[in-house]
């Protein structure tokens, strides 16, 4: 087994954070049938991007760049662009919808059309971009409608991202569980504003937690500490641990180490994804961090990420404690001996914890199992 070494090393300079590609494409998509030219900005020209910006030109649109903002002037015929951008994704919504009854082409004799007002049921799983797909047409085509799933999305954060989307063009969407949401065409797909496109914040995450660190490191194009990204779910405990976030006014942003920092109680489910990194900063505070109601409602993923950092963090000398069922607690440790070797489980977050938890160490550790980095990421 081939493995990685890192050396306990000081960082410092600035991480131009990526942008998400498929954030970034439907962004386009929308800005393409939107009523107004709009102008978005954290956004650049990708393979992806290059086939929508061809499609839109050819329909009779415009996509040009200027000054680091793409300004998108939408098609006149609305409707076959969309169905252009979406067809795909629609053509995997109808084997899983189940109309009501009198509604159905054989009952009825006459072709139903896929965007109406009233309810949508659907018994099977649904595709997250599919789903997206169909919202984002209730919205353009309907006055209201109602789209209930039977089992969640697979990506929450796709939906909540694309759903955050969807609003900034000005369409209405609402859900509170994932399986109801409630499509107006009310307001419609206006555009005609800036819109700010959010970087990628599992990198986003990593330049913060460095900072976290000690280290002069700077984020560049993260774009809003308010995402709804999993990554940005990191910022709340970490300030409650005392570290600081300071932005400046051309968009940059860093965490800074105080005098002092303090243990605390953190939610699983107030940052689930990116647990990893708060058990890391709870080994490093004085005292003993508590993470607290790990529930059946955490994904398994998101479980056995859990109890592969225990694991990893316990060869590097740190003491867990169980008070109490769905919880444990961190004894607070300053620094890492290191000098071992750590699995990574193949798992992105692991990897980048055990890579900062290495930069504390005072030897340095061999990183197994680490592929995932370069498949992810591999600029």
């Amino acid at each position: 087994m081939i493995g990685r070494l890192i050396y306990s090393t000081k960082l410092t300079g600035e991480i131009n954070v990526p942008q998400l590609d498929d954030y970034a494409c439907l962004a386009l998509k929308i800005a393409s049938v939107c009523s107004l030219p709009t102008v978005i900005s954290g956004i650049k020209l990708c393979d992806g991007l290059d086939e929508i910006k061809d499609t839109t030109e050819r329909m009779g649109g415009s996509v040009s760049l200027r000054s680091g903002k793409i300004k998108v002037v939408p098609v006149k015929d609305k409707e076959a662009a969309f169905l252009a951008f979406f067809d795909d994704d629609l053509n995997m919504l109808e084997a899983c919808m189940n109309r009501s009854e009198g509604d159905s082409e054989e009952e009825t004799g006459e072709s139903v059309p896929l965007f109406r007002d009233g309810d949508y049921f659907f018994r099977g799983r649904v595709d997250d971009k599919a789903l997206i797909a169909l919202i984002i047409g209730t919205v353009f085509y309907s006055n209201k409608a109602n789209i209930m799933l039977s089992f969640p999305p697979g990506n929450t954060e796709y939906i909540d991202l694309s759903l955050s989307l969807i609003r900034s063009f000005g369409g209405f969407v609402e859900t509170n569980d994932y399986l109801t949401y409630t499509c107006s065409g009310i307001r419609k797909l206006i555009g005609g504003e800036t819109v700010p496109l959010e970087g990628d914040w599992n990198i986003a995450a990593f330049g913060l937690m460095c900072g976290a660190l000690g280290y002069q490191v700077t984020l560049k194009n993260a774009n809003g500490s308010f995402s709804v990204q999993n990554g940005a779910k990191i910022l709340q405990p970490l300030k409650r641990m005392g570290y600081v976030l300071e932005k400046s006014i051309d968009g940059r942003m860093r965490m800074t180490t105080p005098a002092e920092t303090f243990p605390t109680q953190i939610d699983a489910e107030e940052c689930a994804e990116f647990l990893p990194y708060m058990i890391l900063m709870g080994s490093l505070c004085g005292g003993r961090t508590e993470i607290f109601n790990i529930s059946d409602s955490l994904s398994k993923n998101v479980s056995d990420r859990i109890v592969s950092t225990v694991e990893e963090f316990t060869k590097l000398g740190v003491e867990f404690t169980s008070p109490a069922d769905g919880a444990f607690q961190i004894v607070g440790r300053g620094n890492f001996e290191g000098g071992t070797k750590l699995d990574c489980h193949n798992d992105f977050i692991i990897a980048t914890t055990l890579i900062l938890a290495t930069l504390r160490c005072k030897k340095s550790n061999t990183l197994l199992n680490c592929e995932i980095l370069e498949d992810i990421y591999p600029d």
